[in-house]
């Protein structure tokens, strides 16, 4: 460090607390800067942001020392920041495009960098990258041509400007075009001063995959074997390669791909977690994991203890993991802030809360400190401490999905509805395809009747054209949610269509539309839709969701010769524990308690500890006042596994009328902490009354919650009687 940025790093605290003009600030961080000081010139930087002074340069710099020292990711919300200011535009909007794209976010990219070209139409560094964008969505190869012959016509001499013609020539099918490309492309980078190695194994990849769109898939094989060959390390060479054999279904030769390129380049981590995985993917974990611990002797690389923690922690062995971890952070002396955060999630995951802590209250970067303390407060159950972590965490790094999603779990347990909804939209914003946030947020739409909010929410997409990821999860919340708005008599979604072709997935869907029918017109709707399914056998195991909706329907009908008929046809063409048990809720639902006892216990003997089974021979003894042996079943349910409340409220119930006011609260309170959206145990831990049960300022709340998520008159008449109408 030179003196005179010894002397500015002394100086600067001084100029902050003496309300130097920032300008002279500036002047002074823009020296760190030029000295490569960036760690030192954040806190500065940061106190400028909080003054909001100096404008976009202030913010463009924050960003430049975030990414410099390793958090990338922070950066984005101060680069949209300076992008405010018309003067720093193109160069902020160029470096958050970049850092987007290397984050494998391309669609922010595009969305960034079509501001940038509109304000600098001929900035050639924008045009290139907005190609590289659009190429690596896979989904505009007209727009990208178009970027890249704007770009050559601006530059006839820009040498990335080639490769990307060919790639979008050949993703618009344009073989011949592309043919022509690419011997120009040769020619350039195996030619003359000007020749690139890297540049010239890119160039033998792609003649490969011109040969592969051309259809000649024998010259294509001939042409990667070649480009290995000379190339055997480089990374398009090696992708390209394995895609190709992949296709073509030669796991041999992915193997010998991968096992060359590791023993080619061994500090690579691309290769050497590319085949570790194949190795486990091939059920070869012995492999797996010798090839990671081999990359830990030798040189103290920090990134292969970090792989083989993860290793060791996925498989089961947390123990191993912490202590590979605990080698990672010793090795980078001090370890940097982002390896101590994540050292810090791993405690968490492995239960170490003390040690987390203290890991926390150590992070000198106030993002990571707060959004550790927000997720141990979390692993605690101390949702209101965990909320203001999280909030602060988010306010300082707010492009982060993970925080948000956590921050509307939290929001959740303290009833903040609203701020659930708020910090979910925030996620999906940063991530529209986390499928943990849309099932979430579309469950909370759901519950409170807001079923459009809901179908909106599992139909989101995020900025460019990209149709949002779909899992079969996610689908049965869709279906739910157009058949509880009436839409699916105009058909359903075409993007739906694929996964009712499925028929393991036909008896789920129908489930969930019926589902929705009810909520909309009852149960009987619910049981026509069922009845008038085609393709459905009821016997078979993958009905079984929609034979447990018809019966239970039927039953609520009071059509129970119908519903134990359908139960005892599937239980005898299937020995499974869910058949006995539907059987056995049919039976006790139309009075035949000693044969569904005997159902229940065939469920159990199948499957033991069975909850639904449970459940049943549980109400059983309570409806003969065997509250013993009732509470003794109860006690038996293990209420995750149940994944529903019903067996919670029964049990609560019993509780409440054995004079048991706290234990049935105390029940309640759990089953609520799994569902916070669940307003039928809302409601019943509100209408709670004797030692041990809600205040009457908490009463109101659970009422207001029940009322929020579907108890209607119910909640409306508790909220009277408790005077909060």
């Amino acid at each position: 460090m030179s003196s005179l940025a010894r002397t500015l790093a002394a100086a600067l605290p001084l100029l902050f607390a003496c309300g130097g003009a920032p300008e002279d600030a500036l002047h002074a961080i823009r020296a760190l800067q030029d000295e490569g000081r960036f760690e030192d010139s954040i806190e500065p930087l940061r106190a400028l942001l909080d003054e909001r002074s100096g404008g976009g340069e202030v913010a463009y710099r924050y960003s430049v020392a975030l990414a410099q020292t390793g958090r990338s990711t922070q950066a984005f919300w101060s680069l949209r920041e300076a992008m405010k200011d018309p003067a720093w535009l193109v160069r902020a909007g160029t470096l958050l495009a970049e850092l987007a794209l290397r984050s494998g976010n391309p669609d922010v990219a595009i969305q960034v960098l079509d501001e940038v070209l509109e304000r600098e139409p001929e900035q050639v560094d924008a045009l290139s990258l907005r190609c590289r964008a659009r190429l690596h969505n896979r989904r505009d190869y007209e727009g990208a041509l178009a970027d890249v012959d704007r770009l050559l016509a601006l530059d006839p001499e820009r040498r990335d400007a080639v490769p990307l013609r060919v790639v979008a020539l050949l993703g618009l099918h344009r073989v011949e075009e592309a043919g022509s490309a690419l011997e120009t492309l040769e020619r350039q980078q195996l030619e003359g001063e000007g020749a690139n190695p890297a540049a010239a194994a890119l160039s033998c990849a792609a003649r490969g995959r011109f040969k592969r769109e051309s259809g000649e898939l024998d010259a294509a094989e001939q042409v990667y074997s070649e480009c290995l060959e000379r190339y055997p390390a480089d990374v398009g060479v090696v992708s390209e390669s394995l895609e190709f054999f992949e296709e073509r279904q030669r796991p041999e030769r992915i193997e010998e791909i991968l096992t060359a390129a590791n023993q080619a380049a061994p500090a690579h981590r691309y290769f050497r977690i590319t085949l570790a995985d194949w190795y486990q993917l091939r059920g070869d974990a012995a492999k797996a994991e010798a090839l990671l611990r081999s990359a830990t002797e030798g040189d103290l690389d920090v990134q292969a203890w970090r792989d083989l923690a993860a290793y060791l922690s996925q498989t089961g062995r947390p123990d191993e993991g912490l202590a590979a971890w605990r080698r990672a952070v010793s090795i980078q002396t001090p370890a940097d802030p982002e390896l101590r955060f994540a050292f810090g999630e791993a405690l968490l995951a492995a239960g170490e809360s003390d040690e987390a802590r203290e890991v926390a209250e150590a992070l000198e970067v106030a993002p990571y400190r707060e959004l550790l303390l927000g997720r141990l407060a979390f692993a605690q159950r101390d949702y209101a401490r965990a909320l203001a972590h999280l909030g602060e965490g988010n306010r300082l790094w707010p492009d982060n999905a993970i925080a948000r999603f956590y921050t509307a779990l939290a929001a959740e347990q303290t009833g903040d509805f609203a701020r659930a909804v708020e910090e979910y939209h925030a996620a999906m914003r940063v991530d529209a395809n986390a499928a943990d946030t849309r099932a979430r947020l579309a469950r909370l739409h759901l519950a409170a009747g807001e079923y459009r909010d809901a179908t909106f929410v599992l139909d989101y997409q995020g900025t460019g054209d990209a149709p949002p990821l779909r899992s079969g999860p996610l689908v049965l919340l869709e279906l739910e949610a157009h058949a509880a708005l009436g839409d699916l008599g105009r058909g359903v979604p075409a993007a739906l269509q694929p996964f009712l072709r499925d028929p393991d997935f036909w008896g789920s869907a129908l489930a969930a539309v019926a589902k929705g029918v009810r909520r909309q017109a009852g149960p009987q709707a619910a049981v026509e839709v069922i009845r008038g399914a085609d393709r459905l056998d009821l016997t078979s195991p993958v009905a079984l969701p929609a034979l447990q909706s018809l019966a239970r329907d039927l039953s609520a009908q009071g059509q129970h010769d119908e519903a134990i008929a359908l139960a005892r046809q599937a239980a005898a063409a299937q020995p499974l524990a869910a058949f006995e048990e539907i059987l056995g809720r049919a039976l006790a639902a139309g009075g035949r308690s000693e044969e569904a006892a005997a159902a229940f216990e065939r469920a159990l003997a199948l499957e033991a500890d069975r909850p639904g089974a449970l459940l049943g021979l549980a109400r059983l003894a309570e409806a003969r006042g065997d509250v013993p042996a009732a509470l003794a079943r109860y006690a038996r349910i293990d209420s995750e596994r149940a994944g529903d409340s019903e067996a919670a409220l029964a049990h609560a119930g019993l509780l409440a009328a054995e004079g048991r006011a706290a234990d049935a609260a105390r029940e309640l309170r759990a089953a609520l902490e799994r569902d916070p959206i669940d307003g039928s145990v809302a409601l019943a831990l509100a209408s709670l009354e004797g030692a041990g049960a809600a205040d009457r300022d908490e009463r109101i709340a659970l009422a207001r919650r029940a009322l929020r998520f579907g108890q209607g008159d119910a909640a409306r008449s508790l909220l009277e009687r408790l005077g909060a109408a």
